[in-house]
Parts: C-alpha cells; structure tokens; sequence
C-alpha cells in the first residue's frame, strides 16, 4: 500500500510536471503563431527567403525523422513521451515559421512580376501612342531607339522572372517530394496516435499496467490532446504551404501575360523597324545617308544595312553607323572609320594599338621609321631606360636617340650607350660619362685631373664650392694638416672643414685652428684645445675656470666628488676657514674635511667644526676643542 502512495505520488508529480510543460508549449505556440501574423507583413527578401526556408525546411524534415523515431519507441518508455512531445512541437513551429517565411517569398515574387508588367504595359501605351503621332523619319528613329532599349531592358527583367520562378519551381517540387515523405511519416505518427486513442478508449487497461490510477489516465489523455494540437499546427502550416504553391501558379500565369506582351512589344519595334527601311528605300537612294546626327546605309536594292562591314565602317543592328568602340579586334574611331595601328593617350601616357587590337610590351618598335620601347604593361618609355645590360635614352616624343650626345653621355648608332672609350677627342668613362675634369681614384687615394690633364700639388684647390688640399703627389689630403705654420682640419671627402668644431677644436672661417681665443662662451689655449672646466695655477694659488670661462668665489663648489671653497678673488682656501658662524678645516689639496679629527678639533659629516657635545667618548668645548677628562 505505501508503494502504490509512493508511486501514486510519483505519477501525480510527473502530471503537474507534465500539465506545466502543456501549458508552457501552449503559451510557445500562441507566441510562434503572434510571430507568423508579424512576418507576413514583411516581404523584402525574396530569393534569399526561399533559399533559406529550404535550408530549414531540411533540418526540420531531420528532426521530424528523429522524433518519428523517438514516438515508435513510446509505448514502452514512457520517460521519453514529454521529451517527444517537446521536440516534436519545436520541430513543427519552425516548419511553420519557415513556410510562412516562404509564403512571403512567393508573395514578393508576385508583386515584383506584377508591377513589371504594369511597367510593360505603360511602355506599350506611351509606345502606340509614339506610333501614332510620328510624322517622320526622325521620329521612327527615335522610337526605334528607345524603345529598343526598353524592351532589352524587360528582356533581361523576363529572363530574371523566368530563372527566379524556374528556382521557384524547383524549390516547390522539392517541397512536394518533401510533403509526401512527410505525409508518409505523419501516417506513421497517426498510427501512434491511433493506439493512444484505443488505450483511452479502454481504461482498465491502464489500470492494469499503472496501478489503476485515474490521475495517470488523465494526465495520458492531457498528454495525447497536447500532441494532437501540434499535429494541427502542422496541418495548417501544411495549408500555408499548398497556398503558397497556389500564388506561385498564379505568379507563372502573369509572367506568361508578360512574355506575351514583350512580343507583342518587339513585333511592334520590328514593324517600325520595316517602316524605316521601307521610308529610306522609297524616298532615299543607294549610299550613306545621314539622320539626325547618325549615318545609315543603303544598298543598291533599297535595303538598310545592319550587322555588317561597309568598306572601314560597321552598321549596327539598328543600322546607325558605330563609333567610339571594338567591333570584335577591330576598334573605330569618333569618324567611324577603323584604324590599322594607332597612338592612343591614357592619361599622361601613351602606347601604340595595332590593328588586331595587340600592343608591344617590353621589347623594342619601329614606327614611321622611329625605334621605341614599350614597358611590360605597354607604355611607351620616355628619358633613360637600361634594357638588359645596356642603356638607352628616348626623347620626350619617345623616339631612341641615335649618334648623338646626351648631356655628357654618347648614344652610339644602335642606341646604346657608348662606355670606355674615346668619342671623337673625348673620353667616356665606365659609366659612359665624359668631364671636362674629374676625380680619379688610384688604390686607396683620389686626385683631381684637370681636362688639359694636369693635377694640382702641394696647394689648395677649390671644387664645387669646397677647399682641397694636394699633397706633393697630388694625392687628396683628409684628417688634420699642418700647412705652414698653420693646422687645417680636412673630413673623409677631403673637403676643409671651416667656421665648425671638430672635436674639442675650432677652424675658422678660413680654415685655420684657433689658439689663444674665445669662440662664443668657450676658450681654447695655446695648442687649440679647448677643455670643459679645468685647475689653473696662478703662482702659488689656484683657481677653477668653467668651460664658459667663469669661476665660483665667496663660495663652495663641488669638484670631483670633493667640496672646496673659493676666496672673493676666485682662488682657492686651504686650512682653516670661518665662513659665517662656523669653521671648516680644508686640506693642502683644498678638499673641505669631513667626519674626521683635525688635532683636537672634529668636523663632523658637513664638514662644520663640532663644538659643545660629545663624539663618541670625547667631549668638545665651546670652542670646539677636546676637552680631557670632561666629567
């Protein structure tokens, strides 16, 4: 008896569980069906819509397999009938959800096809109403033109509808196929159902399995009415499905109506393509006529000719004479006419087109008896261009220049670059440059050659604004000189080094070193040098000069890690110094004494006299003096 409570309890948990996930699945399928409403007002994205609801038309046809699979095995688990129940509901609201998203799909197809067709039937108005006022040639023509270009532009828009709804009807018999094999398995779920509904029917035959509790038999029958309810939201999302399919058909309707009347538009662009030709043949005469800015032709039998060559000249299919474009490899110009090979500009660029359509492109050609060269993306080069292991010069209109000088450079009779040899009475170097002078390095040393062949030795030589100076082999002179009684300072490319320092030493204007003078706030002594602060004896004293020539007096000044003090005239004290109210002691050397006896005397750590306390077992006095036996 207290395991029937036990397991009465149990079940009767398992049925509010059961009742509460009814209710929320409820709850989900009024918000799924709120959600349906809201999309069908949206209907942007056609094609990618379709796409997309097939994508997910396939998951859920996989997941409506594995719930199919997880009902068979329900009869004999009854744990995994809620967690049936639950992906099978999920399952169907996102079927529902995404044929409603194809229904949107389709509908936006319709309204696009629709509103095309009214734009073809507007343009078939304005275009009979065109026929019936033209009076002219001129108006033929400029129906002809227009509405050419219209109906091309609705014979791309067809071809658009026609591939959109062939994907439709894809789209829609893979959706059938899928339809019947969901049919299939809605009749196998059916079959499921149909025993729930044959144990519901028989309630002693549950009391039999489940202890004979009326609760269990109605949480079975809330279980079984719940899965009904989805299998009727499936059914109407099946309903959705088959309207949609009933749109479609009517959207391939109107799209045949637009088919026919894009006929009817180009019989009609045909019949007063015939009016042209039947005007020119009566009223014009064989050879070119000119319409309206445009050249036409007609042959000798009356005919307008289209699609074909005329001599230099093409017709096109509207018979107007083409310019500005390829016909095929052949291009014809703003006249009409095609032009074999031709200079074309692009840009601040030029390149050379040849009849076919062909360019040069990093080679050499000869043109009206000029040689160029073409770049690898077929520019013509212009200035110095080296090709392989020569060099080349070309003149600003491209054309290689030949036997002539280019600047201090020599184009041989093929172009290239003459090097290393005499041109005339002139001497091109290496690099092919001819100079009336130049310098000339020999090992490790340069010299300057003159243009009669002379150097200069033992002097100073100006070039290019810069001072050299020649040794007595004439060799390029660099580092510091003496010259005279002078030193010159000259850098690593010989030039004088003037007005600068080098190092702690000066040059002036004229290149010399300075001695003995101030250069700004810096003095610089007998040899040149000049130091940053130094000792400088006077007799017996001494004093410290700054490198800006100043000196500290009535003052202390920190040299060197050592403190010293330096009297009114800038000298430095040794010994004893009172300076203010306290005396310091400094050594021979000038150096303040610190933390250390000087006789009976203590200078403590700031180098001022102790006076009046105690250092260590010793006592100083008022006048700084150890005391003996201080008690």
């Amino acid at each position: 008896m207290v395991n029937a409570q036990k397991t009465l309890a149990d079940a009767q948990k398992e049925k509010m569980i059961a009742d509460q996930n009814v209710a929320d699945k409820t709850a989900l399928v009024n918000d799924a069906k709120a959600n349906l409403d809201s999309k069908k007002k949206v209907l942007a994205e056609s094609n990618k819509g379709v796409e997309l609801a097939q994508s997910n038309l396939e998951v859920a046809n996989k997941n409506l397999d594995e719930q199919t699979n997880v009902l068979k095995t329900a009869k004999s688990d009854e744990s995994s009938k809620k967690g049936l129940y639950d992906s099978s509901k999920n399952s169907l609201d996102r079927l529902n959800a995404k044929l409603s998203e194809l229904n949107k799909d389709l509908l936006a197809a319709k309204n696009s096809v629709s509103t095309k067709e009214n734009t073809l039937s507007n343009t078939k108005k304005a275009y009979d109403s065109v026929i019936q006022k033209q009076s002219s040639v001129n108006t033929y023509k400029q129906d002809i033109v227009s509405k050419k270009s219209v109906i091309d532009s609705y014979q791309k828009d067809i071809q658009s509808f026609k591939e959109a709804v062939s994907k439709l009807d894809a789209s829609i018999k893979q959706l059938e196929n899928e339809q019947a094999s969901m049919k299939a398995r809605i009749a196998e779920i059916q079959k499921v159902m149909d025993t729930y509904d044959k144990l519901c029917a028989n309630p002693n035959g549950v009391l039999d399995v489940v202890s004979s509790d009326d609760e269990i038999i109605n949480g079975l029958y809330a279980k079984l009415n719940s899965m009904k309810e989805a299998y009727n939201v499936y059914l109407k999302a099946v309903d959705e499905f088959n309207k949609a399919e009933a749109i479609n058909n009517e959207n391939k309707k109107e799209l045949d109506i637009a088919t026919e009347n894009y006929d009817k538009a180009k019989a009609e662009l045909k019949k007063a393509q015939d009016e042209l030709d039947a005007y020119l043949k009566v009223t014009g005469t064989p050879g070119w006529h000119k319409l309206d800015n445009d050249w036409y032709f007609v042959d000798s039998n009356g005919h307008l000719v289209t699609n074909k060559w005329q001599g230099n000249y093409y017709l096109e299919s509207d018979g107007k004479m083409a310019t500005n474009k390829w016909i095929g490899d052949c291009y014809v110009g703003s006249d009409g006419l095609w032009i074999e090979n031709k200079w074309i500009q692009s840009g601040n660029q030029w390149w050379y087109r040849h009849g076919d359509g062909s360019y040069t492109s990093n080679d050499f050609e000869t043109i009206s008896g000029q040689t160029y060269y073409f770049d690898a993306s077929g520019y013509m080069v212009t200035g110095w261009k080296q090709i392989k292991s020569n060099c080349y010069f070309f003149n600003a209109s491209g054309a290689m220049v030949k036997s002539a000088w280019q600047g201090n450079y020599y184009l041989e009779a093929d172009g290239k670059m003459a090097t290393n040899k005499w041109i005339g009475n002139y001497y091109v170097n290496a690099d092919g440059l001819w100079q009336p002078s130049g310098w000339i390095q020999s090992g490790s040393q340069w010299w300057y050659r003159h243009y009669d062949g002379t150097y200069t030795t033992s002097d100073f030589e100006v070039i290019g604004n810069q001072t050299y100076y020649f040794d007595a082999s004439g060799y390029m002179v660099t580092g510091w000189k003496q010259i005279k009684s002078n030193w010159y300072y000259f850098n690593a490319s010989g030039a004088m080094v003037k007005s600068a320092w080098q190092g702690n030493y000066y040059l002036e204007a004229d290149g010399k070193m300075a001695t003995n003078k101030w250069i700004g706030n810096y003095y610089v002594g007998s040899d040149g040098v000049w130091s940053t602060s130094k000792w400088i004896q006077s007799g017996s004293q001494w004093w410290y000069r700054h490198y800006d020539g100043t000196y500290t007096t009535n003052n202390f000044e920190v040299i060197g890690n050592q403190t010293y003090y330096f009297d009114a005239s800038g000298y430095m004290v040794t010994g004893w110094k009172q300076i203010g109210s306290n005396w310091y002691y400094f050594n021979a050397s000038g150096a303040m004494v610190k933390s250390a006896w000087q006789g009976n005397y203590y200078l403590e750590s700031d180098g001022k006299m102790a006076t009046n306390k105690w250092i260590g077992n010793y006592y100083v006095g008022l006048d700084g003096a150890w005391i003996s036996n201080y008690k």
